[in-house]
């Protein structure tokens, strides 16, 4: 048993779940101990985040996103959120002690094995010598992509004597600077100004992808390969020997490798784990296999069965009796925790009354806004009712009573009589914004799943084309794989399948489509035009405000 609210096998599942946040937050703070919080989907990892960014630093709080893919797509998952994954894990084995928040999905399905990763690590530092072309081809085979300039995690380009590389876990892509074979030196730099930010001593350099293409791994894969079926078996395999990433190889992640791991062989001993109870692990686990199953069910090509892809059921059920747990089930022995509601359902008037209520009784009250505008707004009203709300940076335990806003969302409110605590969740109370997931960078179009031979699609660059489906070229002795857009006159472009960001359905009138010329003019025209529009249309606008301001101030 442990001091405070939280104690082994104790259940927050009634309390709301920003508390349940405030409580695992303060017990991270207690004991520094890693944490696992299991949750039931994206939606609620999301949130379970927000909520304990709110009375913790977010610096500790970390998402193992779900694969952006559903089982046996034939497609592989983003870079982002693989990158993202990879960071967490990485961080992991530094044991670095932190807050994890993942959804069941998440976790249960097998990824690349600790000691492999931690081999993986490229590190490099200043002065040191390497080759720049062993080191690019290395990183392709990471899963990274080389590009003339980088945007994006997983990308890394070569200019002259200058190597710039995005590696997960990296705020900033790093710029590396050299003179012949030898490291000057290394800092990072702003994708958007590609100007200077830190200059640094060393660089860690992580792989973006759960399957590595390294020599040995590929032996490894190989005879388990050969052995299943399937049409796409050989040119799989030729793509591995060459160091291409075949989209949905991860439905064969564990032949890869000796050992089979998840994140929890990545996680310390003595970790905690908060969420569901087992007979909720047990629903759980019935239903990310079930949905394995069934997919499985209508595969046509290489995959390994569920089985061998994901946690098996009885290790997945032992977890809680692993170390110390907290069950988020509403069933079991309730955590002693005397909490209150926060009444939202008469208006933003009555909200106002009521933290003045609670100010006028000693209570010290956190109002979470998630935006500058509406924090400005709550300030202002409170300040006719003579009280002066403290504007806060983050949440403080030991806040002297009164009124504090801290700019920052929060799913829920709650009052601890006992502490004398009140948390508002104002954008809940005041009509601010609903909680929503947070926007993840894709590609506008996947033409694996979205398209059909003549279909229409529209090039950021030269317009309006038809596609004509993929094509496998080999450049360089490398394999890609390219879109094919056919344009006015038969000329076509071809599109590296990486830059799928370039383009996009077209959903206009069919019948008023016009297919562009590659290389014409046309095209530039009415982006031009557009634009001018859209320019005279603003500035339209900011009359009609500017008359409707001086009219009102007259009125």
């Amino acid at each position: 048993m442990t001091s405070g609210p939280i104690a082994d096998g104790i259940s927050l599942g009634t309390l709301p779940p920003a508390l349940q946040a405030l409580l695992v937050a303060e017990e991270f703070l207690r004991h520094g101990q890693t944490t696992l919080w299991l949750v039931p989907d994206a939606d609620a990892m999301y949130r379970a985040a927000e909520d304990l960014a709110c009375f913790i630093d977010p610096s500790v709080v970390h998402c193992f996103h779900p694969l952006d893919v559903r089982p046996y797509q034939g497609d592989s998952p983003s870079r982002e959120i693989v990158s993202a994954r990879i960071a967490v894990l990485r961080m992991l084995l530094r044991r670095q002690a932190m807050i994890v928040v993942a959804p069941t999905e998440a976790v249960l399905p097998y990824t690349l094995p600790p000691a492999d990763l931690d081999e993986a690590v490229i590190r490099i530092e200043s002065g040191q010598e390497f080759d720049r072309e062993e080191l690019s081809a290395t990183l392709v085979r990471m899963g990274y992509t080389r590009e003339p300039l980088i945007d994006d995690v997983g990308q890394f380009s070569i200019r002259g004597f200058v190597m710039d590389i995005f590696s997960p876990g990296m705020q900033d892509p790093a710029r590396i600077e050299m003179f012949g074979s030898t490291i000057e030196e290394i800092k990072t730099f702003t994708v958007a100004t590609q100007r200077s930010r830190a200059h640094l001593s060393s660089l860690e350099i992580l792989p973006v992808s759960e399957v590595l293409l390294e020599g040995r791994y590929v032996r490894q894969a190989r005879p388990r390969l050969r052995r299943m079926k399937g049409e796409n078996i050989p040119v799989m395999i030729q793509d591995l020997e060459q160091g291409i990433l075949t989209p949905g190889i991860e439905n064969c992640l564990p032949v890869f490798y000796e050992e089979q791991a998840s994140l929890f062989d990545y996680l310390p001993r003595d970790f905690l784990l908060v969420g569901p109870d087992s007979v909720d692990m047990a629903d759980e686990w019935d239903q990310v296999s079930q949905r394995y199953a069934a997919a499985y069910a209508k595969v046509e090509g290489a995959a390994l069965a569920p089985g061998e892809l994901l946690l098996s059921r009885d290790r997945w059920l032992g977890l809680p009796l692993n170390g110390r747990y907290v069950s988020t089930s509403v069933s079991g022995d309730r955590a002693s925790v005397e909490w209150g509601e926060v009444h939202l359902g008469r208006g933003a008037e009555a909200v106002l009354d009521q933290i003045v209520t609670l100010r006028d009784q000693g209570y010290t009250v956190f109002i979470f806004i998630g935006s500058a505008m509406l924090s400005e707004r709550i300030a202002y009203a409170l300040s006719q009712r003579q009280i002066e709300a403290r504007q806060a940076d983050r949440f403080n335990a030991r806040a002297r009573p009164g009124v504090s806003i801290v700019e920052a969302p929060i799913s829920s409110g709650f009052i601890l009589p006992g502490r004398g605590l009140a948390i508002i969740a104002g954008d809940e109370a005041f009509g601010g914004r609903k909680h929503r997931k947070p926007a993840k960078r894709q590609p506008i179009l996947n033409p694996f799943t979205q398209l059909n031979v003549g279909d229409a699609v529209v090039h950021r660059d030269n317009g309006i084309g038809i596609f004509k489906g993929i094509e496998r070229i080999e450049l360089d002795g490398l394999k890609n794989d390219f879109v094919v857009l056919e344009y006015l006159g038969g000329d076509k472009l071809y599109v590296p399948v990486y830059r799928l960001g370039l383009l996009q359905r077209y959903i206009g009138d069919a019948d008023a489509m016009i297919i562009d010329r590659l290389g014409g003019t046309r095209w530039v025209k009415a982006k031009a035009h557009a634009r001018e529009s859209a320019r005279k249309m603003a500035g339209e606008l900011l009359a009609i405000y500017a008359k409707r301001e001086s009219a009102h101030k007259w009125l």
